[in-house]
């Protein structure tokens, strides 16, 4: 059977969640709209995969989320 999942990518959390997402729905809410707009419009529905643009906007809600962990530390 094929494992459809993935782990969230945010460090520490063991949570998973599916390939249709790429983060759990807890930190995803931390990601400000404009980088979660920014996230969709550099994946266009797959095409966007892997480009420069793309992982950038990974990079980006990524480390919104950890600034904010950081934040309540």
């Amino acid at each position: 059977m094929l494992d459809d999942t993935h782990e969230c990518p945010v460090g520490g959390c063991s949570k998973r969640v599916s390939f249709h997402h790429w983060m759990c729905r807890q930190h995803w809410r931390m990601v400000p709209f404009d980088l979660q707009g920014r996230l969709y419009r550099a994946y266009d529905n797959g095409r966007g995969m892997g480009i420069q643009e793309h992982i950038e906007a990974r990079e980006a809600c990524l480390h919104a989320v950890e600034a904010k962990l950081a934040a309540r530390s």
